[in-house]
């Protein structure tokens, strides 16, 4: 009966515009209602959800809308950057779903699933690049912090947007639709982290009910009408710990990590982690 329900389930998403109605929900949500009315949706989805709201930098009634609310900024100082020179940083808080070691071209996502590299970059030679390196996937709920930030210091050498499908990413998802991850929309920006010749792939995946991946660093944003390929080689330096970009609604990131770049990691899976603990020591 269980299988029969999924079954059922992935067959109605298959049917639904998913592209579209992540849009509208995002335009829906991004409406400014009497501020009676924001105050009590916010709080009312920060409790469905569990959101500390303490964390947020500014008091729930200066959020015009749930969007504002869901992409708020957090106190400053909340999540301190690990100080150690050669640490990687987590780039989120969210849910260490997996990691581990690329082989043969794929990676292990969870519950047996196998990633084609090349599929999820959408470029063979820049797979290559990455084949018997290390991987990590930090999926994001609801409740937590969307903003996502530099893991490393260094430099942004490649920005490409892929467009594609929005299936949800929670567990069930992961567990049932194939190639999730290569089948949805993401944006992946290339890193050569400072004094170091090799390269750390940074993977945002859009999700259902997401509006947008926007990036902080450019203007370019996920989800728009009549979606294309795009590649940017404009070179953009970062800091360890600064603003790479935000969701709308919950996602997930993913790390690759070229050959030599990193012995492997400093967590487990599955954990809970915050932005800026170490995930991984660079050689």
């Amino acid at each position: 009966m269980r299988s029969f329900k999924h079954s059922l389930f992935y067959g109605l998403l298959y049917l639904v515009p998913k592209n579209l109605v992540s849009r509208l929900m995002g335009f829906l949500v991004s409406l400014t209602p009497p501020r009676s009315v924001a105050i009590y949706i916010n709080k009312c989805f920060a409790r469905m959800v569990g959101i500390n709201i303490e964390e947020a930098e500014k008091p729930l009634k200066d959020y015009p809308n749930l969007q504002a609310f869901f992409i708020r900024k957090l106190k400053p100082g909340l999540r301190p950057i690990a100080s150690t020179p050669n640490a990687v940083v987590s780039p989120c808080d969210g849910f260490v779903s997996s990691f581990g070691q690329i082989r043969d071209g794929s990676l292990y996502a969870i519950k047996g699933s196998n990633y084609s590299l090349t599929s999820l970059l959408d470029a063979k030679d820049l797979a290559a690049r990455f084949d018997g390196g290390f991987f990590t996937t930090i999926y994001l709920s609801p409740r937590d912090y969307h903003r996502f930030h530099a893991p490393l210091s260094g430099e942004i050498v490649e920005t490409t947007y892929i467009p594609g499908a929005l299936w949800p990413v929670n567990r069930w998802a992961v567990n049932n639709i194939p190639n999730l991850f290569c089948q949805n929309e993401r944006i992946i920006s290339l890193i050569k982290p400072q004094g170091q010749p090799k390269l750390l792939a940074y993977i945002a995946v859009g999700a259902t009910m997401v509006g947008k991946i926007k990036l902080s660093y450019c203007d370019l944003e996920s989800n728009v009408k009549s979606p294309k390929l795009s590649r940017f080689h404009q070179a953009q330096n970062i800091i360890k710990g600064s603003e790479l970009g935000m969701f709308m609604f919950g996602s997930t990131i993913i790390l690759l990590f070229e050959p030599g770049l990193i012995d492997g990691f400093a967590l487990t899976a599955p954990q809970a982690i915050k932005m800026g603990e170490i995930i991984a020591l660079m050689k």
